[in-house]
């Protein structure tokens, strides 16, 4: 705690600890429950976590033997394609600097 009256609380906690009874050791108990619903929440975790290039280089040998594609780094999503119409907003008209408008730069590709 960080406190200018630490000392004024301590004397309100109290840590229960359990008296040794007939030398048997007690574990701590935790249900099957719980242990399978963290071993669940863990592999879901794991499952939407993105695979990265770095990660696909490490399954297929490494720096040397593995190739990235470079295809498919640079290609666009469906929704960003020169071939996707926008609907006319402002958000989405060309700048005043910019010579070109969407439907322009569609044609000259």
């Amino acid at each position: 705690m960080k406190s200018k009256k630490l000392n004024d609380c301590l004397n309100r906690f109290h840590v229960a600890m359990p008296k040794p009874r007939n030398q048997k050791e007690r574990p701590p108990y935790i249900p099957e429950v719980v242990l399978e619903a963290k071993t669940k929440k863990v592999e879901q975790a794991a499952e939407k976590q993105i695979k990265l290039e770095k990660d696909l280089e490490d399954e297929n040998g490494g720096a040397d033997d593995f190739n990235c594609h470079h295809a498919a780094a640079t290609t666009l999503p469906p929704y960003l394609s020169a071939q996707s119409t926008l609907p006319a907003t402002e958000a989405n008209k060309p700048f005043s600097g910019c010579p070109l408008s969407v439907e322009e730069t569609s044609k000259a590709h």
